[in-house]
């Protein structure tokens, strides 16, 4: 199975400056390619008597190197020649073409000393990519903007294939990434280098950092997932609760509380506010170059990210205590349009990376040998599981049992966080979130996933934090 782990490279590191001189060779290699190919696609467009003069140069240096590039690259092992001149009809320049432009008319910026040859390669494929994407669209006549050149603080990331990497071992047991043109050795955390294989790196620099993205493969195959589903956990995620579990096991439910990435999200909002004022900026862009905004960017990052990590983390293991063989989760994507245009919850919803949880968890279950499934969500919230209310397909309509009822009720406090309450036809009050769980379960497997085998009111265990104080309530 394949595996990713991310470092943090900052301005103290050594790496730094090796980092920062690859990704801004990346960035004007990239920015050069871009160019030709959008010249191109504009010249073709136009007769040759409108052309610009960068037109005019572009199409001139493509054709006194053209004889040059089918000489050197161009057999195919046919008479007629690999490369020809752009036509309005095939004016998109692909990667073999861009290749040997570069290497017979020796670009600076492709044959810079900064850049290993691989690396280089990486980004004219990139941008080759970009701009066949912008083809196609625009043949299908759907909407996909024109790529755009990198300025600023942007860069292009810097993707190093296996070939360009060597992937060792120091005399202490540690193992380390030798990267090209340098004698650095950029260590890792302890691994078995007999077990795992490099598949790639790639370097990104964002807000005054590089990330480290290293991926690599065991060479283990996945646990194989049962077919007959009888141990099942759903899952709801949202705001207030990041994820209501429910069950038909008979444990008791899990309710895992976001106030920790509300609290994050309002603290940095509060602070761009604060930095906003005292620069007396308005302009989002410029902002971005401040150092104590790069500095807040990333804590609340990592503080998401590893929040994310350890409650994925804490899910899975407590399914596998359980012997938990199925994860029913709710598809988003209903959810996300609707709360996105709410004023409420924008300042603090569209920040939340939820997808990032649903896709920890997939990896996870799969890792574990749990099946991971994703239903529609759609009238989970507003139909009553225990009164057994039919849910229906979206957009159709639907008379419910229940109704969301009061924020509170005699022998519940907040201090326990059960905020948003559910109530069935009989008065019952139940937790909201963990109502839409059990549907969601309900929804995937009515037979086994039903009111007989799955109990939402009896008792609830709390999670404000994974390395904090678990609660539980009845």
């Amino acid at each position: 199975m394949i595996h990713t782990r991310q470092i943090i490279v900052k301005p103290n590191d050594e790496y730094f400056t090796y980092f920062d001189e690859i990704t801004k060779a990346t960035t004007k290699l990239y920015n050069t390619t871009l160019c030709r190919l959008k010249q191109v696609m504009t010249a073709m467009r136009h007769d040759p008597e409108e052309w610009t003069n960068r037109e005019q140069a572009i199409m001139q240096e493509i054709t006194d190197a053209l004889p040059d590039m089918n000489e050197q690259y161009g057999f195919d092992g046919s008479i007629r020649p690999r490369f020809t001149m752009p036509t309005p009809e095939d004016w998109l320049l692909k990667y073999n073409f861009m290749y040997a432009l570069f290497r017979v008319t020796k670009n600076p910026d492709f044959c810079t000393k900064a850049l290993p040859s691989q690396v280089a390669q990486n980004v004219i494929y990139a941008a080759c990519k970009n701009m066949k994407r912008y083809a196609e669209a625009k043949n299908k006549g759907t909407d996909f903007h024109l790529p755009k050149y990198l300025h600023g603080t942007r860069r292009h990331r810097a993707n190093f294939p296996t070939q360009a990497i060597k992937y060792k071992v120091d005399n202490n047991g540690r193992t380390y990434l030798q990267f090209p043109r340098t004698k650095l050795k950029f260590y890792l955390k302890p691994i078995d280098c007999g077990v795992y294989k490099l598949v790639r790196v790639f370097v990104k620099y964002q807000y005054g950092v590089f990330y480290v993205s290293v991926t690599l493969d065991d060479h283990l195959p996945a646990p194989q997932t049962i077919d007959n589903s009888q141990r099942i956990c759903a899952i709801d995620i949202g705001v207030n609760n990041l994820a209501a579990i429910t069950n038909n096991i008979g444990e008791p439910c899990l309710l895992f509380k976001g106030g920790i990435i509300k609290s994050a999200n309002n603290l940095y909002n509060k602070q761009l506010i604060s930095m906003r004022k005292s620069h007396c900026l308005n302009d989002k862009y410029v902002i971005k170059h401040l150092p104590e905004y790069q500095k807040a960017t990333i804590r609340r990052n990592n503080l998401i990210r590893d929040f994310m990590f350890k409650v994925s983390k804490m899910i899975i293991e407590w399914c596998v205590g359980h012997d938990i063989d199925t994860i029913v989760v709710g598809n988003m994507r209903r959810k996300l349009t609707e709360m996105q245009t709410d004023c409420e919850y924008k300042s603090f919803f569209v920040p939340i990376p939820f997808d990032t949880l649903r896709k920890q968890l997939q990896f996870k279950a799969a890792a574990s040998g749990i099946k991971f499934i994703e239903v529609d969500e759609s009238y989970t919230s507003q139909a009553s599981f225990l009164d057994g209310d039919e849910i229906p397909c979206e957009n159709e309509p639907a008379v419910f049992s229940g109704f969301r009822g009061p924020t509170s009720y005699k022998g519940t406090t907040n201090y326990y966080g059960l905020q948003g309450l559910y109530q069935t036809a009989d008065g019952t009050i139940v937790n909201a979130d963990l109502n839409a769980s059990a549907n969601i379960g309900h929804k995937a497997y009515p037979t086994v996933f039903n009111k007989d085998t799955v109990s939402i009111s009896d008792g609830v265990i709390i999670i404000k934090h994974p390395d904090g104080t678990i609660y539980s309530t009845k």
